[in-house]
C-alpha cells in the first residue's frame, strides 16, 4: 500500500499488485478531500476553479504482445465547486 498527502489538502491511497512481465497491474486508488487550488496552473482558462474532490477507482493495466489495455471503474465527485472570475477570491452569491 502507498499512501501520501496531496498539496494543500487531501490524501491518496493506492493498494494493489503488479506482475512485471508480462505486465499486469491491478490496483485500487482512493482520493479524499483533495483541493483543486494547487492544480490551477494546469487548467488552460482564465477563470479559477474551487472545490474539494474525492474518488474511488479500481484500475487494471496489461501489456500483452505489444497491446496496452487500461480499464478504470469507480466514481469521482467534487464538493463545493465554484467558478471564479480572474482576480476574484471568493464566489459571489446570486
Amino acid at each position: 500500500m502507498i499512501s501520501m498527502n496531496m498539496p494543500k489538502s487531501g490524501r491518496v491511497e493506492m493498494k494493489g499488485s503488479a506482475i512485471p512481465q508480462p505486465l499486469d497491474v491491478d490496483f485500487n486508488l482512493s482520493l479524499r478531500d483533495g483541493s483543486i487550488d494547487p492544480y490551477q496552473p494546469y487548467i488552460p482558462v482564465k477563470a479559477r476553479f474551487a472545490g474539494v474532490f474525492h474518488g474511488e477507482n479500481r484500475n487494471h493495466i496489461t501489456l500483452d504482445n505489444g497491446a496496452l489495455t487500461a480499464t478504470s471503474r469507480g466514481w469521482n465527485q467534487i464538493d463545493k465547486f465554484a467558478v471564479l472570475a480572474p482576480g476574484q477570491k471568493t464566489p459571489r452569491r446570486m
